[in-house]
């Protein structure tokens, strides 16, 4: 019998039937009158287990609900009129995913308000409120401007050099952001949202209650009230959601950590290229910072200018091809002992794998 029942789980007319029969017993045995129906025995069983049959139709009455739910969801997807677009994916797990999704959510965005309004009116209420409305596009300028660097950095062989100078671009840019008077960014963003909000408000504005704190007693969040709605978002989303990711930035790009990320100029390929200059400041900071890890740290700029000789005597695809383990490999330590250790530093510091992303 229960493998006869979830065999039919699937079926809406056989959860229409025994619904009914199950309603129909339920109320006679409340009733009564299933005693002149069914033995003393039988009615005895009933009795003791009529929360079981009421469970079981519950149960029954969920699955079809699901099953009538789910099909109803096909038929509303098979009528959105969406975008061409690629896969897109939604994954909490890796930082791009999640990245991006905040960029194919709005891509979708009209999709999503068209098949909620019908299917679920408090997640439309959200949707469309002008609070994420205005979040989404924030987010959207500025996780678009460390998209590319977290690109970088998640590749499975990251150039440290080219991540540590695209961080210091992207700070210069948030920070200009952050300085500029006019707040010209902001603006831009604002006016991104508010034409959002018209195209699903019958072309209304963002009410001017958004002005206000939308809670005065909140103590763990920003209330700040400003002179209009954009200055309020302004004060409340822009301002902070720009501050932390400057934090962010300026702490796992650090001083140290790009000093760290620097060594990457003492690769052969660096050190005999056009950028050979570069490289010995890159070297001369990383003796600088690991004099402790080191022999003789006053001759160690001596020392690194005979390795970058040594380099320029390879034949170029050997010396651009030469990771850090084969660049470990040809220093002979007697020759270049500080050389080695900084390379030895360099390939097992937690800034090459993890500590930068």
């Amino acid at each position: 019998m229960i493998t006869d029942f979830y065999s039919k789980h699937r079926d809406c007319q056989y959860h229409a039937q025994a619904c009914d029969a199950f309603q129909k017993v339920l109320q006679q045995e409340e009733s009564g009158d299933i005693s002149a129906q069914l033995k003393t025995t039988a009615h005895a069983a009933l009795q003791d287990n009529r929360y079981i049959f009421k469970a079981v139709l519950h149960a029954i009455e969920y699955l079809g609900r699901t099953n009538q739910g789910l099909r109803s969801h096909r038929e509303d997807v098979g009528r959105l009129r969406l975008p061409d677009a690629p896969e897109l994916r939604f994954c909490p797990t890796r930082f791009i995913d999640g990245l991006d999704s905040v960029f194919n959510f709005l891509e979708l965005f009209d999709a999503a308000v068209e098949y909620f309004n019908d299917a679920d009116q408090s997640v439309y209420n959200n949707i469309v409120n002008p609070v994420t409305i205005v979040a989404l596009h924030v987010l959207q300028a500025l996780l678009g401007a460390i998209r590319g660097l977290a690109v970088v950095l998640q590749g499975k062989a990251m150039d440290l050099i080219a991540a540590s100078e695209e961080a210091d671009r992207i700070l210069r840019l948030l920070k200009a952001w952050r300085s500029d008077c006019e707040d010209a960014k902001f603006k831009e963003v604002f006016a991104a949202a508010e034409e959002l909000h018209k195209k699903h408000h019958g072309d209304q504005p963002i009410p001017d209650k958004y002005r206000a704190s939308a809670s005065h007693r909140s103590q763990h969040r920003s209330n700040a009230q400003g002179a209009s709605v954009s200055d309020t978002f302004k004060l409340n989303i822009w301002y902070p959601a720009l501050d932390l990711i400057i934090i962010e930035l300026s702490e796992c790009f650090s001083k140290s950590a790009k000093v760290a990320m620097q060594m990457a100029k003492l690769l052969p390929a660096f050190c005999a290229g056009p950028d050979s200059a570069e490289s010995t400041l890159a070297a001369a900071k990383a003796f600088e910072e690991y004099a402790a890890f080191l022999d003789m740290p006053a001759v160690c700029l001596a020392e690194f200018e005979r390795w970058q000789a040594f380099c320029c005597d390879l034949p170029e695809t050997e010396r651009n091809d030469m990771t850090i383990s084969q660049a470990i490999k040809r220093c002979n330590p007697s020759l270049w002992p500080n050389v080695c250790k900084l390379l030895t530093i360099f390939l097992t510091t937690p800034v090459t794998t993890c500590t930068a992303e």
